[in-house]
């Protein structure tokens, strides 16, 4: 369980680094936190109302199965609070084929309800 833990918190801080001088340069509060749940949808849902997220960044393990993700992504975007955004970064199972900014990097909430 330890390593699970090294694991997960050298993970987040991976990504946070990404997005480090972005929200140091337009004084963003950037925070993150490495919690445990049994359930992983309901753990994301109850922590973003917890400290009333604006944004909940997600990101895919190429260990778990996309049929996994989709369900919680699905689940996050329907129980999500309307004032937080769901950002997804990493590659999408079937990308678009024109090519464009949300591709392969990124989708939010709001332009996919577009």
């Amino acid at each position: 369980k330890r390593t699970q833990i090294r694991r997960a918190k050298a993970h987040v801080i991976s990504m946070l680094g990404e997005f480090a001088y972005t929200c140091c340069q337009n004084q963003v509060n950037l925070e993150a936190k490495v919690g445990f749940s049994s359930n992983i949808r309901r753990g994301l849902i109850d922590e973003v109302k917890s400290i009333s997220a604006h944004y909940l960044v997600l990101s895919r393990s190429t260990t778990h199965e996309f049929r996994i993700w989709n369900e919680i992504t699905r689940y996050v975007s329907d129980f999500a609070p309307s004032s937080c955004s769901i950002v997804l970064v990493g590659n999408q199972r079937n990308p678009h084929k024109d090519k464009d900014c949300y591709s392969d990097s990124t989708i939010s909430r709001d332009i996919k309800s577009e």
